[in-house]
């Protein structure tokens, strides 16, 4: 078995009822329920991020700051930033913000 991990344990998470909820939580905790619904955010992004890949094969993702802006002054200096960030990605090709 080399080079191979296999998952053991894939819990099904059953929520339809609320035998199936009880059942569910028998089977896995809060914290470990909490910690995959956190981790289905990264997923979407690389399945979204696949996907714009195969449909422009050139795309670049260009890293966009999210800083906390207190000020009408602070936006738009963040404004002019990432708007220069994106026109000098644009010159190599089609740009998807990330």
């Amino acid at each position: 078995m080399t080079g191979t991990i296999t998952l053991l344990f894939k819990p099904q998470i059953n929520v339809q009822t609320t035998t199936d909820i009880i059942k569910t939580l028998t089977r896995m905790s809060l914290t470990m329920m909490k910690d995959r619904i956190e981790a289905l955010s990264g997923r979407f992004d690389q399945v979204l991020q696949s996907a714009a890949e195969e449909m422009e094969p050139e795309v670049q993702f260009v890293q966009i700051s999210r800083p906390t802006l207190k000020t009408e002054a602070e936006i738009e200096n963040w404004i002019t930033f990432i708007g220069k960030k994106l026109k000098e990605a644009l010159v190599n090709g089609p740009v998807v913000m990330k």
